[in-house]
């Protein structure tokens, strides 16, 4: 598989999400932060590049000024005070960044740097591809070397973010297959924090680097048990709401759709049944038969019309699948013994195995994948909220 960080975490921020744009090749509208940040980075690639001599910031503003209009020309805003708050933005953030960063100050190795780092999956033997574009590459001295990451988010977050930063990870991985004399040098990890004139620099071991593809070989099997079974269930978070693609999306789709849905017996009865269900469910006088009873009606006319929620005049909600890996606990002794684990869960079961499991090492996770896994479980359930929303609340 040929996979790149920006893919991985599509993925890990919703499965439906990563299918559609990633696997399904759809392309996202551009948005204004990303607007924004494309042009910076553009920018910032300009100031570094020698013809005969740097660019002077004027050159710099002119050159990002350029790529500003080019890039927000589909781009819709509240209005036009916060189109020009954000261009200010990106020109105070390139100011400060010039005088900070004389471009002559610099060994710069790499712009824009595109890789391809190949690795082995031990259980399968295939090779998989880890891809993608380093903002920059320095050479700081004969024996230390810097990978830099531009940010304009505006939070900077804590040192543990770049201690634990895949993206970072892979750059390290993608510099050493392009440059494998660098694999007995000293590589600093930088993200450069735009907003703030702030930097947070870590650093890989070789052993952290074979975690890293451990831990990247998890997510791919995950990715291809998802293809296998063609499932990609879609994830809600509170940026749902505003994404350009809800209108695709199982979890917001029933609202766009049901104006074109004839209102037959099998909507109406699902209408009746989702006001009697949070009716129900809010008064706390539940039958618990006829909450089943209305909970499958409610989950069969979803799965049936590919609706992740169901949206009604009392509140909505929403169809929640949870899948559960199922392996052989006599099995899984031995991979636990070994590090020291078993005692935790002795009086075996699955929820005790399941609890522990994001804390083992990765290799210790593939090990049970391979030697106790049995199947997965999943198991559906309706998760309620009083709230009424309307497509136009959304727009």
């Amino acid at each position: 598989m040929r996979i790149s960080y920006s893919s991985l975490e599509q993925f890990l921020r919703c499965p439906y999400l990563f299918k559609y744009i990633v696997l399904d090749k759809n392309k996202l509208p551009k948005t204004k932060e990303a607007a924004l940040g494309t042009s910076v980075h553009e920018a910032l690639n300009f100031q570094f590049k020698k013809s005969p001599l740097f660019p002077t910031l004027d050159e710099v503003i002119n050159f990002y000024n350029k790529r500003w209009e080019e890039r927000i020309a589909k781009v819709e805003f509240k209005d036009d005070y916060e189109k020009d708050a954000m261009h200010q933005n990106g020109i105070l953030m390139l100011s400060r960044f010039y005088k900070k960063n004389p471009a002559w100050n610099f060994t710069i190795l790499g712009l824009e740097m595109r890789f391809e780092a190949p690795f082995i999956d031990p259980e399968t033997n295939e090779t998989h591809t880890l891809s993608g574009i380093i903002d920059r590459i320095d050479k700081l001295d004969d024996n230390t070397y810097e990978i830099i990451d531009y940010k304009t988010a505006r939070r900077m977050p804590a040192q543990d973010h770049a201690d634990k930063n895949l993206q970072l990870a892979i750059y390290h991985l993608g510099a050493l297959a392009r440059w494998p004399h660098l694999r007995d040098k000293k590589i600093r990890l930088t993200l450069q924090f735009l907003q703030h004139g702030e930097t947070l620099v870590t650093s890989r071991t070789s052993e952290d680097l074979e975690e890293t593809k451990r831990r990247i070989l998890v997510m791919i099997h995950t990715i291809e048990e998802h293809i296998k079974n063609n499932d990609w269930p879609a994830k809600s978070s509170p940026l749902c709401a505003m994404h350009p693609y809800n209108k695709i999306c199982p979890m917001w789709s029933y609202l766009y759709q049901k104006k074109d849905i004839s209102v037959d017996i099998d909507e109406k009865a699902a209408k009746d049944a989702l006001s009697e269900y949070i009716g129900i469910k809010s008064a706390h006088a539940a039958s618990n038969e006829r909450m089943m009873e209305l909970q499958a009606i409610l989950l069969g006319f979803m799965k049936n019309k590919g609706f992740s929620r169901l949206f009604g005049n009392e509140g909505y909600v929403t169809r929640n699948l949870r899948e559960q890996d199922i392996y052989d606990v006599e099995k899984a002794k031995s991979a636990l013994d070994a590090i020291g684990k078993w005692e935790e869960i002795l009086t075996a079961d699955h929820k005790k195995l399941e609890k522990i499991l994001p804390s083992l090492p990765s290799q210790t996770q593939i090990r049970l994948h391979e030697e106790a896994f049995l199947r997965k479980k999943t198991t559906e359930s309706l998760l309620m909220r009083r709230k009424k929303i309307d497509p136009e609340d959304l727009e």
